[in-house]
């Protein structure tokens, strides 16, 4: 297994966690080894270990991406997977962790309108009129894109 990140201190956690004598054990029980180096995803070309350690293993069977390709623009995704490309061999696979959001606008309206009027007149006669005017308004708008 390689492992590559632009940080050096991500490449620094992750090769102290493989270093565990219960990581460690595991992987060469299977007859593997791990390796973390610092690498540019969007210019694998020039990642001198990660080129390396493909053509010794005739290209690397499974890539994996976790999580980085959705935070990349267009043209530095094409490099990215375009590097990724040149890393597997004929039939390997790459396995992605992409996150996707679908923007979702909500908006709800409610609107509530009360009008009381009382007239009163005295002459011979009384008159009372009330009127209850009761307007009830709910708007819920959901955009899609």
């Amino acid at each position: 297994m390689l492992g590559f990140d632009l940080s050096a201190n991500a490449v620094a956690t992750a090769s102290a966690r493989g270093e565990r004598p219960e990581t460690s054990s595991a992987i060469a029980a299977a007859g593997g080894r791990v390796e973390f180096v610092q690498a540019s995803a969007i210019d694998l070309a020039a990642a001198a270990r990660v080129q390396a350690r493909s053509r010794e293993l005739g290209g690397f069977e499974v890539a994996l991406d976790s999580a980085l390709l959705h935070c990349l623009d267009d043209e530095p995704q094409r490099a990215y997977l375009d590097g990724l490309h040149g890393l597997l061999r004929p039939g390997g696979t790459l396995l992605t962790l992409t996150l996707t959001l679908t923007p979702t606008l909500s908006l709800s309206l409610s609107l509530t309108l009360t009008l009381t009027l009382t007239l009163t007149l005295t002459l011979t006669l009384t008159l009372t009129l009330t009127l209850t005017l009761t307007l009830t308004l709910t708007l819920t708008l959901t955009l899609n894109p």
